[in-house]
């Protein structure tokens, strides 16, 4: 070999070595920084819970902060990150009954930042023992809250307790008051008039925020018929012959509606 030659190839080897160290250096450089990082305390918490229609809140910030600390053993703003495991938080906090689901990140300045989507309800089932309850449209439980009154048709006469699994029982009342419920909520016009829900002896009756009217539906059978009857009479009907003409419709039958009147 040439002395030229020898020369670029000690040149080319010193080079290689270099960038090895750089980069060994570099390496240790962004070790030692996450280690300082993850010893580093939590700066600051926030939590953001989306709140449902008419702004309710069927947990608080300060109901998850007391989640967290039982579950941690102390306070979230005292935590280290490296002792903070955010997909355990998020699966503590989906367990909760009025939780729909949970995201939790740590930003590079050190803030926990938590954000909640709520259960929505569809109905509140007026238990016979004071324990009332809410069922979203898939039939899932929601326990109610102390003072928080979520605007939802309320379902009374059976007092039944919450049942699961009850979805896959079709002959459950509750697979009716919740078919029921499901279509007044997906119509505008429904969801405006009906208030509440009656169920006794598995006949439906619906009682509407306007009127003296009782609404009987009968069976959770053909709701779609019997609410478009319904609405056609609040449409033309009612212009004819006033609200309070008729103390209770009954859209059992088919093609018509048999309106019982108020003096009689």
């Amino acid at each position: 070999m040439s002395k030229r030659k020898g020369q670029v190839g000690l040149s080319f080897l010193g080079s290689i070595t270099f960038k090895l160290i750089l980069v060994a250096g570099i390496a240790s450089l962004f070790v030692v920084g996450l280690k300082d990082k993850l010893n580093d305390q939590v700066s600051t918490v926030f939590i953001h819970i989306e709140p449902l229609e008419g702004n309710k809140y069927l947990i608080k910030k300060e109901d998850v902060k007391e989640l967290i600390r039982a579950h941690l053993g102390y306070q979230l703003e005292v935590a280290s990150i490296e002792n903070l495991n955010t997909r355990d938080l998020e699966e503590l906090l989906n367990d909760n009954k009025v939780i729909e689901d949970s995201n939790i990140y740590i930003d590079k300045l050190n803030r926990v930042h938590i954000h909640i989507t709520q259960m929505e309800p569809l109905v509140r089932i007026d238990f016979t023992s004071g324990l009332d309850y809410y069922l979203d449209r898939d039939g899932r439980y929601i326990p109610s809250v102390e003072k928080v009154a979520v605007r939802v048709p309320v379902v009374t006469g059976f007092g039944a307790a919450y049942s699961e699994g009850f979805q896959q029982d079709k002959a459950h009342i509750l697979n009716d008051v919740l078919n029921v419920a499901n279509f007044i909520s997906k119509d505008p016009f429904l969801s405006a008039l009906i208030e509440q829900i009656h169920v006794e002896k598995g006949e439906i009756t619906v009682v509407p925020k306007l009127g003296r009217n009782r609404i009987v539906l009968g069976e959770a059978t053909d709701i779609e018929e019997k609410f478009y009857k319904l609405k056609m009479y609040y449409k033309e009907g009612v212009r004819k012959v006033g609200l309070d003409k008729f103390k209770e419709l009954n859209l059992e039958y088919a093609g018509h509606i048999v309106g019982v009147r108020s003096d009689s």
